[in-house]
């Protein structure tokens, strides 16, 4: 490659320790992860509400283009 050639070996050896640099540090940040966090469990009675919820707007935002 010309880039290779044109570096000089100081400057090879800076952007290979910054390229393990960073992919230590962004290892890092995978292993000090916070565990999850619990879901919350749906019930009947949320699911219904939900899918009220979606059929009102979809009517709502058909009415507005029917005018």
């Amino acid at each position: 490659m010309v880039v290779r050639r044109t570096l000089t070996g100081m400057a090879q050896r800076f952007i290979t320790f910054a390229g393990y640099a960073l992919l230590v540090v962004g290892l890092g940040n995978v292993a000090l992860a916070a565990p999850p966090l619990p879901t919350p469990e749906l019930d009947a009675g949320s699911i219904g509400s939900a899918i009220t919820l979606a059929i009102g707007g979809v009517l709502v935002l058909s009415g507005r283009r029917s005018r």
